[in-house]
């Protein structure tokens, strides 16, 4: 087995856990922002309907005091679209490149062919492609609850932006056994951390 080869697809591997980990961090960020949004949504439109007229005789503090929760507002879905605009750049490039790299390697040979121990290289791909498609259907999702989050201040449909944004169907216990049996074929769950950081970036 070309050592050169293995190098690559180990390195691609480590890349791929590197990119998960980033992904849970900004997901993590993402919840933050979509609660404090919908808190914000919520609270401007009290202040706009104001049922109870318990501000109709403020009506200057009224006007402020929306116009504040709008500017928090903005501040807050950019800082979002931010967070979204991370989980894009996290799924392009390095992502994909281990697929090709196997089936430009091994092409008719790729369902006998192992580049390690037991996956072939078939299997590694397979693995690794849906690993890499989990994502972005979930990052289709993502976009949809950045795009419509403004639209609307209705409670039932903020909440269930929410609860699908910290949630994330499509990336389920799968993808975790998927990328495990990448980790654990290319020896690199055999390596301190620190070693795993290096191969993900050794200038960082």
């Amino acid at each position: 087995m070309d050592e050169v080869l293995q190098r690559k697809i180990r390195d691609s591997c480590a890349t791929l856990y590197d990119c998960r980990q980033k992904w849970t961090k900004s997901n993590v960020k993402g919840v933050s922002v979509v609660n404090d949004l919908i808190n914000l949504k919520l609270r401007a439109k009290y202040v706009e309907s104001d049922d109870l007229g318990i501000l109709s005789e403020l009506e200057g503090f009224r006007y402020e005091f929306s116009a504040k929760l709008m500017e928090k507002i903005e501040e807050s879905y950019e800082t979002l679209r931010q967070i979204l605009a991370t989980l894009i750049r996290l799924l392009t490039g390095q992502m994909q490149a281990l697929t090709v790299l196997v089936w430009n390697n091994f092409k008719e040979n790729s369902a006998v062919v192992a580049p390690f121990e037991t996956l072939t290289a078939n299997q590694f791909s397979t693995k690794f492609e849906s690993i890499c498609e989990a994502f972005i259907s979930e990052l289709s999702v993502k976009k949809c609850i950045v795009e419509n989050l403004l639209a609307t201040d209705n409670y039932d449909t903020l909440t269930l932006y929410l609860t699908t944004w910290l949630h994330e169907p499509y990336i389920g216990e799968s993808v975790q056994i998927n990328l495990e049996a990448l980790i654990l074929e290319t020896k690199l769950k055999n390596q301190p951390l620190f070693l795993l950081q290096l191969l993900v970036d050794p200038f960082e």
